[in-house]
């Protein structure tokens, strides 16, 4: 990854960041059009920097040729960005054991890095969900289990939120290895008529931040993510937010509650 030793403006003062591979303040993004090789390329050159995680979303690397895929992982890996298989799983899931196995070593065979594990759309004992966590961490991948309180909904739907069963769920998941946790958003604050922020704060009192990733795909969320949980929270992203949310992180931005107002003081 190319070090720009000389910024724009570096005269004024902006709060410092960890450096990657960093276990805090981590940058996830969802590509859910399948970029090219040309567009993965401006990103990685303008923002790259500052994605920490590429998530190949909405199953597109199984319409891609291998070596394009792979060109790709490259790519991220050159930059210091670890790549995820998305939520692809959860279809390959529901075509057997066999198979399921056979798709989490080919992933690692072509350089994935991090496996999400959702199963908002399948029936799936959370026995299970538990062993496919370790199986995927025994093989050197990286678990990464979504924990959802729906999925698929309108916004009109009536949406029950079990607080307990969340904790719960990642209180698991956690035990059984998991990389981090993805807490998705639909249901809490996409596709809702009210935003259940109320949640989201037990959930994230209830744990180590640094072990949860927050799905945020809109201002008014990852905002409040930032200046209820810090510059350093964990945010799963669309890219298009990501120069713009490192801007708050480092206090160079924001909105009225953010608006240079970011502080760290790591203990290293």
């Amino acid at each position: 990854m190319e070090d720009l030793k000389e910024r724009a403006f570096d005269y004024i003062p902006v709060m410092p960041r960890s450096k990657k591979p960093r276990d805090r303040g981590i940058t996830q993004v969802r590509d859910i059009k399948g970029r090219g090789m040309a567009e993965m390329e401006d990103i990685c050159q303008t923002a790259g920097e500052f994605i920490d995680v590429y998530k190949m979303a909405c199953a597109t690397q199984r319409l891609l040729p291998k070596e394009i895929v792979k060109k790709k992982i490259d790519l991220c890996h050159r930059n210091g960005i670890e790549v995820s298989t998305g939520g692809y799983l959860e279809r390959v899931l529901v075509a057997g054991p066999d198979i399921v196995k056979r798709f989490l070593k080919d992933s690692k065979e072509m350089g994935f890095d991090i496996v999400e594990i959702s199963t908002g759309l399948v029936y799936m004992p959370l026995e299970d969900k538990m062993n496919l966590i370790q199986y995927t961490r025994d093989l050197g991948l990286k678990p990464h289990p979504e924990i959802s309180a729906s999925y698929g909904i309108h916004e009109e739907a009536e949406v029950q939120v079990s607080t307990d069963l969340l904790i719960q769920e990642i209180e698991q998941a956690l035990k059984a290895g998991a990389w981090k946790v993805l807490v998705e958003e639909e249901g809490l604050t996409e596709n809702v008529k009210e935003k259940r922020f109320d949640v989201l704060g037990k959930i994230a009192s209830a744990f180590d931040i640094r072990k949860l990733i927050f799905e945020a795909c809109e201002p008014e969320v990852f905002n409040w993510y930032l200046s209820k949980l810090g510059p350093e929270v964990n945010l799963h992203v669309d890219a298009e937010w990501v120069l713009y949310i490192e801007a708050i992180r480092r206090g160079a931005w924001g909105k009225s509650d953010t608006w240079g107002r970011a502080a760290t003081f790591p203990d290293k």
